[in-house]
């Protein structure tokens, strides 16, 4: 699975050459070379893309990533502190990555005290809690709590891609009746752990009356590329030919980094979708205006907590052209809440999607 595709959630998309809001670096080969595990022939060209790119939040981060991954862990903790000042859209993810730095130094106070602040800011990203190796070298590992493991059913599309996926049917499903069609992309790497906590959190255990749910996960090579893409639309037909789905069309969900496939392909398998959710979305800030204004016309509703200021500026931002260009969109702000939205768990989540 292409994990550095996802971890930020924003500037990371494989066409955001097509959207971006200002002129960034292209660090697809960069993703591939960490992919491949050629860290330090990542960091060499990334230091000269940090040079080249000096307010690109994305190159910082991405530099001191492959510092971390070389176990450079001081250099890495500086160059994270400065991405953080260069975005603080950044900032969740870059205090986690401190204190996976603290781990490798085996400063266990220290790297819990950044780890738990990134995850009460909103860390979402359970797939990197769960299986990140620094994290071994803490005395207290164990503290951390995940969301029960789901079953999910493998789907091999016409290209071959398999894409792991679970159906959520509504309470009392009837095979005879109609329900709407959702699709709802987890935060994180869009992995097992993050689609667990998404399911648990979300989904399970609650009175769903209306929604056929099908929760998708990253294949090995990622989600987000036109393979995948092809093999989305494959599971989607499969799914149309397994229920009743209304207007055989889905509404797409994402939660945080899932907001990137979310919104990308709403628009690319557009005869599928029939509207869009995004939740504490920061995916709208590489956008151009122009990009935003063509964006096809479904009923978008943009949930972000009252604390999570840069996610509200960010969303405004596209409310308000969405709006300008007669779009049906919703921007919630849910009073006292943060980047991660209680609100819409235990069942909170259906009676806003009306």
């Amino acid at each position: 699975m292409k994990k550095w595709l996802s971890i930020v959630g924003v500037g990371l998309v494989a066409f955001s050459s097509l959207v971006c809001a200002q002129d960034k670096a292209n660090l697809r080969s960069v993703y591939n070379m960490m992919d491949d595990k050629q860290y330090e022939k990542a960091a060499h060209k990334l230091q000269g893309l940090v040079k080249q790119y000096p307010k690109d939040a994305d190159v910082r981060y991405q530099f001191g990533l492959s510092l971390l991954r070389m176990h450079k862990f001081k250099e890495a903790i500086n160059v994270y502190k400065e991405t953080i000042d260069i975005s603080d859209s950044y900032s969740r993810y870059a205090t986690f990555d401190i204190g996976l730095a603290y781990a490798g130094l085996e400063q266990s106070e220290e790297a819990l005290k950044h780890i738990n602040h990134a995850i009460h800011a909103g860390y979402t990203n359970f797939d990197r809690l769960k299986n990140e190796p620094l994290l071994t070298k803490l005395n207290n590992h164990k503290t951390f709590k995940f969301s029960p493991e789901q079953q999910y059913k493998e789907f091999t599309a016409h290209n071959n891609i398999v894409v792991p996926y679970k159906t959520i049917l509504p309470t009392h499903f009837d095979n005879n009746k109609t329900y709407k069609g959702m699709v709802a992309f987890p935060p994180g790497d869009y992995g097992k752990a993050s689609a667990d906590w998404m399911v648990d959190k979300l989904f399970n255990n609650h009175d769903n009356d209306e929604w056929i749910i099908t929760v998708v996960l990253a294949p090995e090579k990622g989600l987000i590329n036109h393979p995948a893409h092809h093999a989305l639309n494959d599971l989607m037909s499969h799914q149309r030919k397994k229920y009743k789905i209304a207007d055989n069309q889905f509404h797409f969900l994402g939660y945080h980094s899932g907001g990137a496939p979310a919104a990308t392909y709403s628009q690319m398998s557009s005869d599928y979708v029939n509207g869009l959710t995004t939740i504490g979305n920061y995916y709208w800030e590489n956008w151009k205006d122009s990009s935003l204004k063509n964006f096809s016309a479904k009923p978008t509703h943009l949930f972000l907590g009252e604390k999570d200021k840069i996610g509200i500026e960010i969303n405004q931002r596209a409310h308000d052209i969405f709006k300008n260009e007669g779009m049906m969109v919703e921007l919630k702000i849910f009073e006292g809440e943060g980047a991660r939205i209680t609100a819409l768990e235990d069942g909170q989540l259906y009676k806003h999607l009306q």
